[in-house]
C-alpha cells in the first residue's frame, strides 16, 4: 500500500496484518506481541508518515515483516535522527528503562513524539527494527523501517 495513511486505511492495515498472524501456528503470547508491534507501526506511522509506502508479510524464516517507507519533513530530520539514535543505540537491557524515564521526564519532539514508538518496536520486536535515514531525489529524506517480529515458541 502506498499513499497517506488515514485512520481508515491504518484499519485495514491491522485488519491485513491480523489475517496474516491467523495463518501462522504462533503461540498466544507471540500473536499478543506481534499484534502490539504492528498497533504501534501503524500509530508511529498515522502520526508522523504523511505520505508512506507499506508491506506486512511473513518471510522464509517464519517471521512477520513489517516495511515502511515515509519522507521526512525537513524541519523533523533532526529530531528523527536523534530519537533514531537514541532507540537504536541503546543496549537493550536499558531500554524499558530509558523508556520509562522519557515517560516521566515528558521529553517531547517538536512532532509531540519522545522516540518512545521506536523504543517499544525495538522491545517488542526483541531488538529486530532496522532503521535508516536515506536521501531522496529532489533533496528529501527518507525514513525507511523494517521491524521484525519471530515468535519464540517455534
Amino acid at each position: 500500500m502506498s499513499g497517506n495513511l488515514t485512520e481508515r486505511q491504518g484499519d485495514v492495515m491491522l485488519a491485513w496484518g491480523e489475517s496474516i498472524l491467523g495463518t501462522l501456528a504462533w503461540s498466544k503470547a507471540d500473536h499478543k506481541r506481534a499484534m502490539r508491534c504492528l498497533i504501534e507501526w501503524i500509530q508511529n506511522l498515522s502520526k508522523h508518515a504523511g505520505y508512506a509506502t507499506l508491506s506486512i508479510g511473513v518471510n522464509d524464516a517464519g517471521a512477520l515483516v513489517m516495511d515502511s517507507t515515509n519522507e521526512v519533513d525537513s524541519h523533523l530530520l533532526s529530531e528523527l535522527k536523534l530519537a533514531l539514535e537514541k532507540a537504536l543505540s541503546l543496549p537493550m537491557e536499558e531500554m524499558k528503562g530509558a523508556r520509562l524515564d522519557r515517560l516521566a521526564n515528558g521529553h517531547r519532539t517538536a512532532a509531540g513524539g519522545a522516540g518512545l514508538g521506536l523504543m517499544d518496536l525495538r522491545i517488542l520486536s526483541e531488538n529486530n527494527l532496522r532503521a535508516e535515514c536515506l536521501p531522496c531525489d529532489g533533496g528529501g529524506t527518507a525514513l525507511v523501517l523494517t521491524v521484525t517480529v519471530h515468535p519464540k515458541s517455534n
